[in-house]
Formats: structure tokens, C-alpha cells, sequence
């Protein structure tokens, strides 16, 4: 019998052949010489094995979890040739069974091949397919070939990152709960806003590494997928900052509506705010996705190169232009924004994401301790900034060096990480959470001081815990109910209960 199972081990693999041909497959081993070795279940990680095998017509695919991680350090093709039974006759060939598929009672001999591709653990060549289940045959149906469709490429979720877009998220959301409030002149305020903004920068690079894996991939296709990530939800908050702007200006202190400065928002066009100042679009907080398509612009133009050669001709240029920045002191807002120090953030990720494909990210707790210690000593580093340019700078390579020490030890300690729901759930709903907040906090704010009317600091305080509550409320609301079922809407996809309940219903 041969069992198709999400995680079996090699020896399962083996065992299944022999129940199918009824020879120790060993001995049909081509070009070892002997037995094959090492075939049992792997005690710590779980390297995997593809396997595909074709027989009387018969063709599936699969993983299974493969021990002997020296062997898998380059890719090797084995053939296993034996004997095998398949039904014919006034059998049904192959029955469906629930857990795999079974051989009838009147066999006919028939050869397998069986073809074997050792991977390397956490495979450093992009997204690895899911599992294929095999299927048999629907009830009263005589099929002579069985072929399973692939599925769509995914990519494991690391807890991790969630965790850490849930921390970003959280603190942009504290600091503009205060901001609202008493403005940002204590340090404090802004500097926790940007070490936000910086960890999400780097998640960001480290994200667009991690999806497209070693190789040249799609630009087209990359980019179409990062614009159904982020536009619809950024074009809906914008509409509404722009419809309030235009309807309530007074709610306002600096956001002026203007057709221009809508339409060029929508479009992530970097331009001076109209009576504001700074390259600000209508929803203020859009500056950060401004350098968002920024990098994913160039990222796609580098689609063609393999990720090391992808990462250093994007560090090269960011580089470049951080240094013609600091050279020339452009006093006009859009060259200050294309020519200042954020989009560094984003090549830091991606150095991340080539040590995280090339599996140099792996478990030491001295190395632990090392990342722990470099994360304190930047969040330390990131308040010495008192608005002369050499602070600035310093200020900044601090919040670089706590975000980058923060997910680095996240990645290394991804398999020991405990589940947190609700961390991991704010971190899906991280986008929402980061568009919606201020709308959140704008509303906390004018009704506690239509209610209490006093602007102590515990009341302070107070709403702005209040506000902090009800914005990971709303954020989780709007990323069930109106950001999932958009995303599904545009990228063709179902609900896991409609997919599902459609798939019985074809089959029957």
C-alpha cells in the first residue's frame, strides 16, 4: 500500500514501496552499490525529499521528511526500479481510500520508477510547493491514470516576523496615541514612531527576499501582487481623509484637500503637501508606502538577477543616493525624501533574507546573546538625537540596529517560539491596524474630551490607553471583515470552507 501522508519519514517511503512491489526496494537501488542508508525518521529538524513516481499509467507526487542532512547538501537524483502490482480486469484499477490508495485483488505485474530529489533543509531556492495528496477514483468509475494538479506556491509563515509587524504596528500606534495629544516635543514620542517605521522597513526588505527566493522571478507578476496587497486598503483610508479634509476642514490642522494632491497620493507620486509642506500625501501616514512602492519599483527592475547580485546592485544604489544626500543638503522636500537615510532600512531586510535563504540563520545561544545585547545597545543609541545632522544619522543607525537585532534573533529563535494568537493576529492585521489607528485615535480623543474636559496627565494617559484598545479592536475588525475578503476578491480566491464544500460538490 502506498500511504500518502503530510509528514511521513523516508523509512514510511521505503516501507510503502516494498508493500507496493513486494521486494525490498534497496535492491533495485541504481548507482549506490548497495542499500540505501540513513532511511529513518529525523529526530530534530525535518529536511525534505521529493518524490514523483509514474507506473502503469499511474502518476503522483509528494514530500516526505528526509533525516541525513550532510547528505543533503546538494541536490541528487536517485531511481529506484521495482516490481509493483496494479489492478486491472473487472477491478476498479486504483480505490480511493480515505488515507491512501490500495491495490485490488487481481494483480498484474508492471514496473515503477520511483524518482528521488534530495532537498536541503529550509530550501534556499524560494518557496517550496505544499504537499500533493493522491486521490483515487470516484466511486463507480474505471481510471487507468490518476494525475494531481499543482497548487499554488506558499510560502511558510514565520511566527516570528508576525510577532515583530505586531510590535512595528503597536508602536507607531503608542506614539501617535500621545502625539495626538501633547504634540512630539518630548523625544520619546517621534523617535518610538520611526523605530516603528524602521522595523517595518526591514521586515519589508526581508519579506520581498524571502517570496522570491534565489533566483531571477516575475517582475510583472510581483508587482501585481504587491499592488493588490497594499492600494485597495490605502486607497479607501485615503478617500475617506480626503472626503473629511473637503466635508470638515476644521477637524484639520494642516491637511488641506485638493484635487492634485488626492489624485497624486492615490498614486504613490512623491509631491510638496499643499500648505503643509514636506512630501506628505493627503493621509499623512501614506509617506511610508510612498518609500514602500519605491522599493518595490527597483526590486522588480533587479527581477532578472539572482538575489545576491539583486541585493548588492540595490545596495550599491541606495547607498549612492544616501551619500548624495548627505553631499549636497537638498532643500526641496521630494529630493530630501529620494535622497535621505530610510530607504538603507530596506537593504538592511534584505541581507536578513539572503543570510535567511542561504540557512546561515540557524539556533546558538551565544549568538543569541549577541543579537539581544546589539538590540539594547541601538534602542539606547536611537535617543541621542538632538536635530544637528551627525545625531540624526547616529539616531538612525541605532533604530537600524535594534529593528535588525530584533529580527534576527526572531529568526533564529522561530523554532523555539511559543504561539501568541493575539500577537500573531495583530500582526496579520498589521496593515490595517497601521492605515486605521489615527481615524481611531481622532474619534477616543474628541469624545473623552467632550466626557472629562481635562487634560491632566493621567487623563492623558487614559485616553491613550483607551485609544491604543479600541484601535487593535478596529483593526482587527477591518482586517476580518473588510481587508481579507478584498484580497480574496482580487486575487481569485475563496473562502477555505467554499473552496472546500466546491471540490466535494465537483466530485460527486
Amino acid at each position: 500500500m502506498l500511504m500518502p501522508m503530510s509528514k511521513p519519514g523516508s523509512r514510511h517511503l521505503v516501507e510503502a514501496l516494498v508493500g507496493i512491489g513486494g521486494v525490498p526496494a534497496q535492491r533495485h537501488l541504481l548507482g549506490t552499490g548497495g542499500p540505501v542508508q540513513g532511511l529513518t525518521r529525523p529526530a530534530g529538524r525535518k529536511p525534505q525529499v521529493e518524490f514523483g513516481f509514474q507506473a502503469a499509467g499511474l502518476r503522483g507526487w509528494g514530500l516526505c521528511s528526509r533525516s541525513e542532512p550532510k547528505a543533503l547538501q546538494s541536490e541528487v537524483s536517485l531511481q529506484v526500479l521495482c516490481n509493483c502490482l496494479l489492478s486491472s480486469g473487472q477491478s476498479n484499477g486504483l480505490a480511493g481510500q480515505k488515507n491512501g490508495l490500495s491495490q485490488s485483488t487481481t494483480p498484474a505485474p508492471a514496473r515503477a520508477i520511483l524518482h528521488v530529489r534530495r532537498l536541503q533543509p529550509d530550501s534556499q531556492e524560494g518557496p517550496r510547493p505544499a504537499p500533493r495528496l493522491l486521490a483515487g477514483p470516484a466511486q463507480g468509475e474505471n481510471r487507468r491514470s490518476i494525475r494531481l494538479q499543482p497548487r499554488k506556491t506558499n510560502v511558510k509563515k514565520l511566527y516570528s516576523v508576525q510577532y515583530l509587524r505586531a510590535c512595528a504596528a503597536l508602536l507607531v500606534l503608542v506614539a501617535h496615541s500621545f502625539s495626538y495629544q501633547i504634540g512630539t516635543d518630548r523625544l520619546i514620542i517621534p523617535i518610538s514612531g520611526h523605530a516603528g517605521v524602521v522595523l517595518f522597513f526591514i521586515i519589508s526588505g526581508f519579506i520581498m527576499v524571502y517570496i522570491s527566493g534565489k533566483g531571477p522571478f516575475h517582475a510583472p507578476t510581483f508587482l501585481k501582487r504587491r499592488a493588490i496587497r497594499i492600494v485597495p486598503l490605502y486607497w479607501l483610508f485615503t478617500s475617506m481623509a480626503a472626503l473629511a479634509a473637503a466635508l470638515m476642514p476644521n477637524l484639520f490642522q494642516t491637511t488641506v484637500f485638493t484635487w492634485s494632491h488626492f489624485f497624486q497620493s492615490l498614486f504613490f507620486i512623491v509631491h510638496e503637501a499643499p500648505e503643509k509642506g514636506g512630501a506628505s500625501p493627503l493621509l499623512s501616514l501614506g509617506w511610508t508606502l510612498n518609500y514602500e512602492v519605491y522599493f518595490y519599483i527597483l526590486f522588480a527592475l533587479a527581477a532578472f538577477l539572482a538575489v545576491t547580485s539583486r541585493a548588492l546592485v540595490l545596495t550599491v544604489f541606495f547607498v549612492a543616493m544616501w551619500v548624495a544626500g548627505l553631499l549636497t543638503a537638498p532643500a526641496d522636500p521630494v529630493l530630501q525624501f529620494y535622497l535621505g537615510a530610510n530607504p538603507l532600512a530596506f537593504v538592511v531586510g534584505m541581507w536578513i533574507g539572503w543570510l535567511h535563504l542561504n540557512g546561515r540563520l540557524t539556533y546558538d545561544a551565544r549568538r543569541a546573546r549577541i543579537l539581544g545585547f546589539a538590540a539594547l545597545a541601538g534602542a539606547v543609541l536611537a535617543f541621542v538625537d538632538d536635530g544637528t545632522l551627525l545625531l540624526v544619522q547616529i539616531s538612525f543607525a541605532g533604530q537600524v540596529v535594534w529593528a535588525a537585532g530584533l529580527l534576527l534573533l526572531g529568526l533564529i529563535l522561530e523554532p523555539k517560539l511559543k504561539h501568541w494568537r493575539l500577537l500573531e493576529q495583530l500582526g496579520d492585521a498589521s496593515y490595517s491596524l497601521y492605515l486605521s489607528h489615527i481615524f481611531v485615535i481622532g474619534v477616543v480623543v474628541f469624545l473623552a474630551r467632550r466626557i472629562i474636559g481635562s487634560e491632566g496627565t493621567l487623563t492623558v494617559i487614559l485616553i491613550a490607553m483607551a485609544s491604543i484598545v479600541a484601535a487593535c479592536i478596529a483593526s482587527l475588525l477591518i482586517h476580518g471583515l473588510i481587508e481579507k475578503p478584498m484580497l480574496r476578491a482580487l486575487s481569485g480566491k475563496r473562502k477555505p470552507g467554499k473552496a472546500m464544500a466546491a471540490q466535494a460538490a465537483g466530485s460527486k
